[in-house]
């Protein structure tokens, strides 16, 4: 028998990959597995991550929308209160300018004791005295000389213990006085 025959049948060792080249399939190996896990881990966060974005989209409309309602209310009733208020301030009447007014018209020798004010109708009540009837007569010229003064009142009319004339005044007057 021929020499290269035998050598075919008797079994040969075989060959051992070298080291470095099967560490290094190996390695791929796992670092290609490693790579599809992460991926299949990566698209499972991701889709979890939309879906929560889209539920807080969601609460975000909702919260908005009660909010927005909130506020609305809160508008509103501000709005109505300034309103209530604007009503209030414009009918409000600054009855301490009725001072001012008596002021401008009284006599120096006329003292006034008591006042009623009926800001509603416009109407004022003094109670005066004075020295003498000459005194009284002249304040009552004066008054009837003002144009915002309406339907002067002149009564009880009395002479007192020390000789003053003491005397009740009633009149209209314009509302613009006790205006703001």
């Amino acid at each position: 028998m021929p020499r290269e025959s035998l050598v075919k049948i008797i079994p040969r060792p075989k060959e051992k990959f070298p080291l470095l080249l099967t560490f290094l399939l190996w390695f791929s190996l796992i670092c290609l597995m490693a790579l599809g896990v992460g991926f299949f881990f990566l698209q499972d966060k991701i889709s979890s991550l939309k879906s929560e974005k889209e539920n807080l989209e969601k609460e975000k409309v909702d919260v908005d929308g009660n909010i927005q309602e909130l506020l609305n209310g809160e508008i509103f009733s501000s709005t109505k209160k300034i309103k209530d208020f604007s009503i209030l301030f414009e009918e409000h009447k600054m009855t301490s300018k009725i001072f001012g007014f008596i002021e401008s018209f009284c006599h120096p020798r006329v003292q006034f004791i008591s006042l009623t004010l009926d800001s509603k109708v416009p109407q004022l009540n003094l109670t005066g005295k004075t020295d003498s009837f000459e005194i009284l007569g002249e304040q009552l010229i004066i008054l009837e000389e003002n144009k915002d003064i309406k339907g002067l009142n002149l009564s009880n009319i009395s002479l007192e213990r020390d000789g003053r004339v003491k005397f009740n005044l009633t009149f209209s007057f314009s509302p613009s006085i006790i205006k703001r």
